[in-house]
This record gives structure tokens, C-alpha cells and sequence, in this order.
């Protein structure tokens, strides 16, 4: 019998989470039933209409704003720390392939988390490759293409994304 609950489960989690996204929800509905679908979201959290989120594990801290469109695929592991901003059309994988020398070029299936520091800005129509680590206090330019790790308190833009220049700390407000 217990067998039968856990693809009754994952059956339910993806209409959720297929159904949160519909424009027809308050955010609070919304933010419920990506809850009720086991997503750990602290409160104050605001995730806007259109957001696609798949599977996996999804924390996102108090008072985190998601902004419309945006892409949270979680298989790998998905946390976003406090007081967040993500802007329009943000992409964020934690799933990739990895590249075979032969055809076809995509070889076996790659997850790793990504972790997304407290007080961070992520710009409209950004893309977070798995594997990526955002530190606290960043800001990443509109259109920026992100791998590796971001360390705290710094303005990153680009394809790939850099380091364009060092912003103030705000830790501990």
C-alpha cells in the first residue's frame, strides 16, 4: 500500500505545481499550494504568476520575491536565501548533461544544487547553471549567464557573468 501513496504524491505535487502558476491565483493561494506540493517557503515569500517550478527540493527564505515567468527547476536542490529579488524571465537549472565526445553530444544526465545567498538581486531573463553559488549581498546584471561561484557583495554581469565591481556589505540588517 505505501507503494501506491508515493506515485499518488508525486502525481498530485506536479498538478500543484502545474496549477500555481495559472494567473487566476492570489499570491497567497499560490504560495499554499506550492506548500501543500512539500516546497519549504518562509514567510512573506511572494512568487508571481507564471513561474514554472519542477520537482525537487525548493527552500526559498522569508520575504523572497519571484518575480513573473521565471523557470525553478529544483531537481538537484534549490535554495534561496532571505529577502531575495529574482526578476522576469530568471531560468535557474540544477539538471544539465554532461558533453560526450561522440554523437550524441549529451551524455549522461548531470544534478548538482544551486544555492542562492539572503539580500541577493537576480536581473530579468538571467540564467543559473546547476552547480552555481550565489553569495550573500550580490547583485547579477539583466541577461547574465551564471556558473561557478559568485562570492558575497559584488556586481556580476555578463556571458559568462563577472565580477564588474565590489558593493558595500549589509550583513546582519
Amino acid at each position: 500500500m505505501i507503494g501506491a501513496i508515493r506515485p499518488a504524491f508525486g502525481m498530485i505535487r506536479r498538478i500543484l505545481l502545474t496549477l500555481q502558476a495559472a494567473d487566476i491565483w492570489s499570491h497567497r493561494r499560490r504560495v499554499r499550494m506550492i506548500r501543500a506540493a512539500g516546497m519549504e517557503l518562509g514567510p512573506d515569500v511572494v512568487i508571481k504568476p507564471g513561474t514554472f517550478i519542477g520537482g525537487g527540493r525548493l527552500r526559498i527564505g522569508r520575504a523572497a520575491y519571484v518575480n513573473r515567468e521565471c523557470l525553478l527547476e529544483a531537481a538537484g536542490g534549490l535554495t534561496i536565501g532571505e529577502r531575495t529579488g529574482i526578476g522576469p524571465r530568471v531560468t535557474i537549472l540544477t539538471i544539465s548533461h554532461e558533453l560526450m565526445d561522440d554523437y550524441p553530444r549529451h551524455g549522461p544526465t548531470r544534478i548538482e544544487p544551486v544555492t542562492i545567498g539572503g539580500n541577493v538581486w537576480i536581473g530579468a531573463a538571467v540564467t543559473i547553471l546547476p552547480g552555481t553559488r550565489i553569495g550573500d549581498g550580490c547583485v547579477v546584471a539583466a541577461g547574465s549567464l551564471v556558473r561557478g561561484v559568485l562570492a558575497p557583495d559584488g556586481l556580476y554581469a555578463g556571458v559568462p557573468a563577472r565580477r564588474i565591481r565590489e558593493l558595500p556589505s549589509r550583513r546582519g540588517m
